[in-house]
């Protein structure tokens, strides 16, 4: 249904100062500090395929044969391009009477800007549900944060995730580091998985910016320095993501390959026509998704 001249009624006054409240000044995107973006120019999805090669090696037996090892496919995960976008119609009176901005380009940035939203909340539910099995699960079966993921190869277990959450603190800090300097690949063998940054909510920005930035331990009377900040851990700030809903969650981003992902499959379209009746009407429209392959990409303290 187009959109007609009693909708935007002041629109059709003289001296109006300012017509407020459609835009306004954005943020930077946040998701391409956690996703790595990749462009998919055809594909309507894609798929990833995590593979486990040899064990430790054994001890050959002087004058008897090697023992063999036989790799396999761990899992597949897949990525199903969505589509974003909507349209809206303006009656060609709207147009014609309209003594302002142009309608058409007021109401298309503000649709620019719905998109670019919906982006950053896909983004951000991939850690809002990445607590719950089932959600978001990945290719193992398991929520993207889980205590139990399954070596394919060693038949084993490993960890991205606190056991007993905690909220964020030195030393819950630590403790996922140490977690994530623990990681082992499908044949429970050692990775050198390194943090990238430190992701929270606006709730945490302030504590996180003082356990990474102090020198001494923070919130304690003892005379010790900061490990995390003399080991030089962290070469950047602490990276908020503004639609992560909890406002206690929080994890430590790692550069583990194919990890946090955005497919980049189409880029913002805008479409614009006259149906019969002469109305004109724009289309917005955007094809993408996010997502994770490998859990490796990120440590949490949980979900309290």
């Amino acid at each position: 249904m187009p959109q007609i001249r009693a909708q935007f009624p002041n629109n059709l006054k003289a001296g109006i100062d300012a017509i407020v409240g459609v835009s306004y000044d954005e943020f930077p995107l946040e998701y391409p500090k956690v996703f790595k973006i990749k462009s998919e120019k055809k594909r309507a999805f894609i798929e990833q395929s995590m593979r486990f090669g040899a064990p430790a090696a054994p001890v050959k037996i002087e004058g008897q044969a090697f023992d063999s090892f036989q790799g396999g496919d761990a899992w597949t995960q897949r990525y199903n391009i969505l589509t974003l976008g909507y349209e809206f119609g303006l009656t060609e009176e709207s147009l014609e009477d309209n003594l302002y901005e142009d309608l058409a380009i007021q109401l298309g940035r503000s649709g620019a800007r719905g998109i670019r939203e919906a982006e950053e909340i896909l983004c951000a539910n991939v850690i809002n549900y990445g607590f719950t099995a089932g959600t978001t699960a990945i290719g193992d079966g398991k929520a993207l944060f889980a205590t139990d993921h399954p070596l394919a190869g060693s038949g084993g277990t490993c960890s991205n995730v606190l056991a007993t959450p905690a909220d964020l603190s030195e030393s819950s800090l630590e403790d996922v580091l140490t977690l994530s300097r623990n990681a082992v690949d499908d044949q429970g063998l050692p990775v050198m998985i390194k943090p990238v940054r430190l992701v929270g909510t606006t709730a945490l920005i302030y504590t996180g910016q003082r356990i990474l930035k102090s020198t001494g331990r923070t919130q304690t009377p003892d005379n010790d320095i900061n490990a995390i900040n003399s080991l030089g851990v962290f070469n950047e700030p602490m990276h908020v993501m503004t639609r992560i809903t909890n406002p206690k969650t929080w994890f430590v981003l790692t550069n583990a390959d194919y990890g946090f992902q955005f497919i980049d499959r189409i880029p913002l379209q805008k479409r614009q026509f006259q149906d019969d009746n002469g109305n004109h009407i724009v289309t917005l429209r955007r094809r993408c998704v996010p997502g994770v392959t490998d859990w490796r990409a990120g440590f949490s303290g949980g979900s309290l």
